[in-house]
C-alpha cells in the first residue's frame, strides 16, 4: 500500500498546493497602452460572408491598467490577468489566469495571438466595432423606413390625399423603390432566419440565397436613386437657388440624407461580405 499512500500523497500535493505567487508587473507596459488595448476580432474567414459570423463569434477586449497588467476579457466575458516579459510577450499573472492551458499570449503589429492552432486575432478600428456596427445599422435602418410615415403625412398637410400622385416625384420614387427591396430583404431574412451557424459556412437554402440576392436590387436602386436625386442638386446649382428642384430645400436635405444613409447601408453589406451570401 506504500507506493499507493505515495502516489495519492504526490496527487494532492499537486492537485491542492496553493498558488504560486503572482508574476511582478512592468509598470512601463502602461507607457505602451495604446499598442495593446483595444478589441480583437478572430481572422477566420475574412474574404467570405462567414465573416459575419464575427458579431455572433464576440470579440476579445484588451485593456492596460495603470500598473502594467494586461486585461483580457473573452467573448463569454472571463477576465484573465497577463505580465509582459518580453516586448509584446505577455504570460499569466497567477496560475488562475492561465485558463484552458494558455500560457502565453503576445501582441505584436495590431494582431493577438494565443496558443495554437487558434487562428491570430485582429485588433479593430472604432467604426469595425460590434456596437458601432449594430448601432449604425439600426440607425440607417429607422431612416431609411422613415419616408413610409413621413411622406404621406407631409403629403397630406401641403396637398391632400387627391395630389398624392404630383406628389411622388422621380427622387421619392427611387427612394420608395429602395425602402421596398429593404423590406423585402429583412422580411425574407425574418421568414428564412439564417441563424445556423453550419449554415454560414456549408451554404443558405434556396429562400436565403433570394433574400440575400435582394441586396443586388438595392445597389441597383441606390444607383439610380443616387442619379435621381443629383439632377435635383444640378438644378440647384445652375439656377443657384435652393428652392429650383422638384422640392424644396428641406425634403432635398432630406433626400439627400437618406441617399447617404442608403450608401452607408450598402457599405456595411460590402463590409460584411454579404454580397456572397446568395452564391
Amino acid at each position: 500500500m506504500a507506493p499507493f499512500d505515495d502516489i495519492l500523497g504526490e496527487f494532492v500535493d499537486e492537485r491542492f498546493a496553493p498558488a504560486e505567487d503572482a508574476i511582478e508587473a512592468d509598470p512601463t507596459t502602461a507607457d505602451r497602452a495604446d499598442e495593446y488595448a483595444g478589441e480583437y476580432r478572430m481572422t477566420t474567414f475574412q474574404t467570405t460572408h462567414e465573416k459575419f459570423l464575427g458579431l455572433a463569434q464576440g470579440t476579445v477586449t484588451a485593456s492596460v491598467t495603470d500598473d502594467g497588467v494586461l486585461e483580457l476579457i473573452s467573448p463569454e466575458g472571463e477576465k484573465s490577468r497577463w505580465v509582459e516579459v518580453e516586448p509584446g510577450v505577455f504570460e499569466p499573472k497567477t496560475d488562475d489566469d492561465a485558463s484552458f492551458g494558455q500560457t502565453s499570449v503576445a501582441i505584436e503589429d495590431d494582431y493577438l495571438y494565443m496558443n495554437a492552432p487558434a487562428p491570430p486575432f485582429e485588433r479593430l478600428s472604432w467604426y469595425e466595432t460590434a456596437g458601432f456596427q449594430v448601432s449604425l445599422a439600426g440607425t440607417v435602418i429607422l431612416t431609411l423606413l422613415s419616408p413610409i410615415v413621413i411622406w404621406p403625412i407631409n403629403a397630406y398637410r401641403h396637398r391632400g390625399w387627391g395630389a398624392m400622385r404630383g406628389y411622388l416625384n422621380r427622387p421619392r420614387l427611387a427612394i420608395l423603390g429602395c425602402v421596398a427591396f429593404l423590406v423585402a430583404f429583412i422580411g425574407g431574412v425574418a421568414l428564412n432566419p439564417p441563424f445556423d451557424m453550419a449554415s454560414w459556412v456549408y451554404g443558405f437554402i434556396l429562400w436565403q440565397r433570394l433574400a440575400f440576392g435582394l441586396l443586388y436590387a438595392l445597389a441597383i436602386g441606390a444607383v439610380v436613386t443616387v442619379v435621381s436625386v443629383g439632377i435635383e442638386w444640378q438644378r440647384v446649382f445652375v439656377a443657384r437657388d435652393l428652392d429650383a428642384g422638384s422640392t424644396s430645400r428641406y425634403g432635398l436635405v432630406y433626400l439627400t440624407t437618406l441617399v447617404m444613409a442608403l450608401l452607408v447601408l450598402l457599405w456595411q453589406a460590402w463590409y460584411w461580405n454579404l454580397f456572397t451570401a446568395a452564391f
